[in-house]
Parts: C-alpha cells; sequence; structure tokens
C-alpha cells in the first residue's frame, strides 16, 4: 500500500474497498482491542510487494504457575507423551472446577471415547482443522453457560 493509505489504516471508516463493500472498521477495531490490551502494531508494506502487520502484546503469563491464575480454558491434544490431555486437565480441573477443557486430536472422538480415554460428552475438535473452526469452537466453548 501507498504511504497515505498506510497513514489512514486505523482510522474508523477508512476503507480501500468499493462502496458498500466494507464499513472501514475491522482495522480500527483491531487497533483498538490492541491498544487497550497494552499493546501495539506495526505496519510495513511495500507498493507491488505486500504488507506485513506485527502486533505486539504484553508478556502477561511469565510461567506456567502463572498461567494457572489466569487460565480460563484449556485446549489440549488427547494424545501426548508422558501425560495424555484428560490427565493434564484433571489436573488442572482439580485445582480449578471453572476452567473449560477441549481436546482435540486427529482421531475421530469416536475412537478416543472407546479406548476409554475421554467421556461422551467432552469437549472436542478433530484435527486437521482451520484457524476459524478453532476460534469459532473457543468461541462456543468459553460461551456455554452465559446468558
Amino acid at each position: 500500500m501507498d504511504p497515505e493509505t498506510r497513514n489512514r489504516i486505523f482510522e474508523p471508516f477508512f476503507t480501500t474497498k468499493e462502496k458498500d463493500r466494507g464499513t472501514g472498521l475491522g482495522m480500527a477495531t483491531s487497533y483498538g482491542i490492541v491498544k487497550q490490551h497494552g499493546g501495539s502494531i506495526r505496519v510495513c508494506s511495500e507498493p507491488g510487494l505486500g504488507t506485513v502487520f506485527r502486533v505486539y502484546l504484553p508478556l502477561v503469563a511469565e510461567s506456567g504457575r502463572d498461567a494457572l491464575e489466569i487460565l480460563h480454558l484449556l485446549l489440549t491434544d488427547v494424545i501426548m507423551p508422558e501425560m495424555n490431555g484428560r490427565e493434564l486437565a484433571d489436573r488442572v480441573c482439580a485445582d480449578d472446577p471453572d476452567v473449560k477443557v477441549l481436546f482435540m486430536s486427529c482421531y475421530s472422538s469416536e475412537d478416543i471415547i472407546r479406548r476409554g480415554i475421554l467421556e461422551k460428552d467432552a469437549r472436542f475438535i478433530r484435527k486437521p482443522l482451520s484457524v476459524h473452526t478453532l476460534a469459532a469452537r473457543v468461541r462456543e466453548v468459553l460461551d456455554e453457560g452465559m446468558s
């Protein structure tokens, strides 16, 4: 993008899209969320070559112990070395029963249940998966029980 566009991309209602094809709020909203969390966004762009956005967020969880204090959702693979996902979830939930758990695996949920690793009602998502599918499922799990 050219320098003039680059200087305006975070302005509310600014868009390079055709009329009626965008609100011009996407980049402004992203910028606002990052700023509210104490971060920043850096933009590098060359016309005809491409654009790179770098999002910098402050360090929040310095260690596993710190992470346990702010944990709301555990996303874990079912099959792992030394400790499977169910065992990890059991340990985390023993300390905080309000933590929601989402299991993932390349195996089907039926296969995992048949092996006795997960219960029938466990929250599960199958790999491979897209970022959009994962984000939607995480949002769904976090919203469970909220009204």
